[in-house]
């Protein structure tokens, strides 16, 4: 084989190219790479290396149904604690900003959708430094809560959608507040014109460029305070991480497989009166898990919010835990009986459609019919 380098094509970019001036082989050899061997050849595309299966298995752990549920019930989890969000954020991402124009001055083709790694990282700064004139310079007031999304419209432009809670006394409450803070309309041209020209080139765009997001490793979902998902279990039922090529024998043996945080939280309470006064959804107010020695101990800083981990599936005896008996006969305070006792033409609101044709639909008025 005769081959040479061929200089007259490069432009300072890429690897180097080849002039071949006879016909090119390699050998193909097994599909399937030697036990221990990286993929060669061929078996790039035939065969899948490890931390391509990771990687797969990364995007549909972040990206799966399970894992969006779990951030949705931290969010509600945030909003039982502190209250519902106040305002609710969109910040897009617009390829017209200057300084993504300064980062393609000197590219030899200067069109953001051939350059898609620089636009989310651009993005990226300008959304953290929102987050901190909004946190850090309390441009609404003082902040207790926030919850960040970014997503994906059409696999183009990324884009943000923040919820924030306010203190009591920054919240807006009158209209008047309201006006001063939000505006739902593009500026007038000939009253503002700056404003209407900065709207109409930095808020109003299509879908342009693939991102680059996950590539980057950029997170999707991000919230304060911190969440921590509380497990529990009956005796011997706890879950437990384990890798596919670790032994039944080692799993099970393991150091410390019996203790949870359940379990530690019970102790807790035999050895320290303080954490009596706290029911188990409270304890990470006050205490923080150690997941390294699987131990709590007294929280010194910070703050954090407890919330019951949901499984994905629930098996037959996490039913038994709660059979409907049990809850049907649980009475607390603000909350209605299982059973409810009504008078004889009281006046009933239908929160549900029962029957459409009987006219018992969801907002309409009723009148009890029976005793009891």
């Amino acid at each position: 084989m005769g081959g040479k380098v061929d200089t007259s094509v490069q432009d300072g970019r890429g690897p180097p190219c080849f002039k071949i001036s006879s016909e090119n082989y390699h050998p193909i050899g097994s599909l399937l790479p030697s036990p221990g061997c990286m993929n060669s050849f061929v078996q790039l595309y035939i065969c899948d290396a490890e931390n391509e299966v990771r990687n797969r298995l990364r995007v549909l752990r972040d990206g799966g149904p399970r894992n969006m549920m779990q951030h949705y019930q931290d969010s509600i989890a945030i909003c039982r604690a502190i209250g519902p969000p106040d305002f609710f954020i969109t910040f897009t991402c617009n390829p017209n900003w200057p300084k993504v124009s300064r980062k393609l001055l000197n590219l030899p083709d200067r069109r953001t959708k051939n350059r898609p790694d620089i636009v989310p990282r651009i993005f990226r700064m300008k959304l953290k430094q929102l987050m901190e004139h909004f946190k850090e310079k309390r441009f609404f007031g003082n902040v207790l809560a926030d919850i960040l999304v970014i997503e994906f419209q059409k696999r183009g432009l990324p884009h943000s959608h923040t919820t924030l809670t306010l203190s009591d006394q920054d919240k807006p409450i009158t209209p008047k507040d309201i006006d001063e803070l939000i505006c739902a309309e593009i500026p007038n041209k000939d009253a503002d014109p700056l404003a209407y020209a900065t709207v109409v080139r930095y808020m109003i765009h299509g879908p342009s460029i693939e991102s680059y997001w996950r590539i980057h490793e950029f997170e999707l979902q991000k919230h304060s305070p911190a969440i921590e998902r509380l497990q529990y279990h009956l005796p011997n039922q706890q879950f437990v991480v384990f890798c596919e090529e670790d032994h039944l024998y080692n799993i099970v043996n393991r150091e410390r497989i019996h203790d949870t945080m359940l379990t530690k939280w019970f102790d807790a309470n035999k050895k320290y009166m303080e954490a009596r006064s706290l029911l188990y959804v409270e304890f990470p107010t006050a205490w923080v898990w150690k997941r390294a020695t699987k131990d709590w101990v007294m929280r010194k800083h910070g703050k954090c919010i407890g919330r019951y981990f949901v499984p994905g599936e629930t098996s037959d005896h996490e039913q038994n835990m709660n059979p409907p008996e049990l809850l049907n006969s649980i009475k607390v305070s603000g909350i209605p009986h299982h059973c409810l006792e009504l008078k004889k033409e009281a006046p009933v609101m239908l929160m549900r459609n029962l029957n459409q044709s009987l006219g018992l639909c969801f907002w309409n008025s009723t009148n009890c019919l029976k005793n009891g």
